[in-house]
């Protein structure tokens, strides 16, 4: 059978990650607070690892801690993970997700402490090195180029269906 992924959160500000098989615990990574590079030590609140939000086929890791701190990692190439995003929210973060919410493009989706629900779009901030910026109107342009994106996905996928059902007749 196949393991299935854990991500854990502690109250001293710790992330990890664990294997579950049904017959064995393995695991995974660990980021230490004490030792690892997060910005924050605070505890986790909110975490979500269901999102390729830098681009690179690998579900990147979104951490939500108790003192507003909103944080992105990647995993390198040996499975390590390695900050990408940072940004402090000012308030305790209540639960992640991501999704394609105020565009065509995936976004990490905030709710804090307060009821604030904001999104945040990768890419989006060519000005910083992280590429992060708070969900904006993307640009005509950007929003024809997602649009014709999805359109020629379509359409090779009707393909991929026709061709499909010339090989079953």
């Amino acid at each position: 059978a196949k393991a299935r992924e854990v991500l854990y959160g502690t109250a001293q500000g710790g992330v990890g990650q664990i294997f579950l098989d049904g017959e064995k615990v393995r695991r995974g990574w660990v980021m230490d607070p004490k030792t690892s590079e997060a910005p924050s030590r605070a505890g986790i609140s909110a975490l979500h690892g269901d999102c390729d939000l830098t681009g690179d086929g690998v579900c990147d890791v979104v951490v939500g801690r108790d003192d507003g701190s909103l944080e992105v990692y990647t995993l390198d190439e040996n499975g390590t993970p390695r900050i990408v995003f940072d940004k402090r929210l000012g308030e305790s973060i209540q639960t992640l997700t991501s999704g394609k919410i105020t565009s065509g493009f995936p976004e990490i989706l905030v709710h804090t402490f307060s009821g604030k629900v904001i999104a945040f779009r990768p890419g989006a901030d060519n000005r910083t090195i992280d590429g992060f910026a708070q969900g904006e109107q993307p640009t005509e342009h950007q929003m024809k180029m997602a649009d014709d994106l999805a359109t020629k996905r379509a359409d090779q996928l009707v393909a991929e269906i026709e061709s499909l059902k010339a090989d079953v007749k």
